[in-house]
């Protein structure tokens, strides 16, 4: 870990990344000898991947939003649980690993939290936060042919939520096949099969 520690020094922001990564699985010994996670590990390991997150590394926004999810960031430090302060950071990261150079597990994770109402604003309608969703998952699916968003987009294929089409033919790439273990895109406006009935994932997957 000295190399990345110089890296990280140096501004590389790839090598914070890894050292954080270092850090929250307990191996640069903050946990003692048993080279196992503990609070002292993960405290340090957080404002690590923030701070290479907002040096340009997405892979860390993911892993910072990844952490406030499950209630290892300083809103949730009582408790080390999850919490709903948590979510908000969380929802953050995730978005932000979405925008510019893209890790496309964090789009699917902001999505998965729009749809299931945790982290955003209360006033925020079910339609919206499945327009939303619909949003990251179509950048994720389309930019990086990433298997569990694609999947979840033919899964949401003609859901209408209070009168809202949340994924129709407008969206372009709406018939997804699932084919050798991996969903792929299918260059027809037509609504074609999806992989609802022959999905050989589990959701959760990826």
């Amino acid at each position: 870990s000295n190399g990345y520690s110089r890296g990280c020094t140096a501004g590389d922001s790839w090598s914070c990344t890894r050292l954080a990564r270092r850090q929250r699985q307990g191996l640069t010994g903050l946990c003692g000898e048993e080279d196992a996670p503990c609070e002292r590990s993960h405290a340090r390991a957080y404002p690590m991947f923030v701070d290479a997150c907002d040096g340009g590394t997405p892979a860390a926004c993911t892993m910072a939003g990844n952490m406030a999810r499950s209630g290892q960031s300083p809103e949730c430090a009582v408790t080390h649980s999850p919490c709903s302060a948590g979510d908000e950071r969380a929802l953050a990261h995730f978005t932000q690993a979405c925008e510019g150079p893209m890790d496309p597990k964090g789009c699917f994770a902001a999505a998965r939290l729009f749809q299931a109402g945790r982290g955003v604003e209360e006033d925020m309608t079910e339609a919206a936060r499945m327009l939303r969703a619909r949003s990251l998952l179509s950048r994720s699916c389309f930019m990086f042919e990433h298997t569990p968003s694609c999947r979840m987009l033919a899964r949401r294929h003609g859901q209408t939520v209070d009168g809202v089409t949340i994924v129709d033919g407008t969206v372009g790439w709406t018939d997804l096949m699932c084919t050798d273990g991996s969903c792929r895109r299918v260059c027809s406006q037509s609504a074609g099969a999806s992989c609802t009935d022959s999905d050989p994932f589990p959701l959760d997957a990826g």
